[in-house]
């Protein structure tokens, strides 16, 4: 059976990479540690829990609007966490501390665009709710309501008017016609007394 060939002879190398989205645009690395010695599988093992402990606690912190103070606090945490890596692994803190603040600082402008296109959509959102509320507490349609029923009701009485009108005309013209017939029927019933009285 062969045997396996041993880590020296991989030649075996372990870098710790991630990820800080708002804060840089590319990925993040430590130093490359020698995998084919103790010394360096601890280093390396030490720099990932110490880098993946700050890099939850920033993803926990984070949120889709603007950052907060929360989650800044964490980025800052997460970067002195890597500039301690590498400054251990023999590299120039000061240098990778000004190279790290070049990035942050050539992503500014994409953490301001979310910032603003957040801001937007959160206003818009506050003007519809807005909106809502002032059509539920408004007395326009109570009020349209209200000269509706008036105006039916205007309608109504007129309409009760005039029939009202009607019905007095209609009696008037019975009257007048009674009357009239009344009077014919005495005029009518008087010659013929005066013809009976003549016989």
């Amino acid at each position: 059976m062969e045997a396996l060939p041993s880590m020296i002879e991989l030649r075996l190398r372990l870098t710790v990479r991630f990820r800080a989205e708002r804060w840089v645009a590319q990925p993040l690395g430590s130093p490359t540690y020698v995998g084919t010695t103790q010394a360096g599988l601890h280093q390396a093992v030490s720099s990932w829990r110490r880098l993946h402990a700050a890099r939850e606690a920033l993803r926990a912190s984070s949120s889709f609007g603007p950052a907060s103070a929360e989650e800044h606090q964490s980025w800052l945490n997460l970067r002195n966490t890597f500039l301690d890596v590498e400054a251990e692994a023999g590299m120039s803190r000061e240098l990778r501390d000004q190279r790290l603040a070049q990035a942050e600082q050539a992503h500014a402008a994409q953490r301001r665009k979310v910032a603003e296109r957040w801001n937007r959509q959160q206003m818009a959102r506050e003007d519809d709710l807005e909106v809502g509320r002032r059509g539920a507490m408004s007395p326009l349609p109570c009020a349209s309501r209200a000269r509706r029923l008036l105006s039916e009701l205007a309608v109504a009485e007129k309409g009760l008017s005039e029939s009202a009108a009607k019905r007095a005309s209609a009696g008037r013209k019975v009257n007048h016609t009674g009357k009239q017939s009344s009077s014919e029927s005495s005029a009518a019933r008087k010659p013929k007394q005066r013809r009976t009285a003549s016989l």
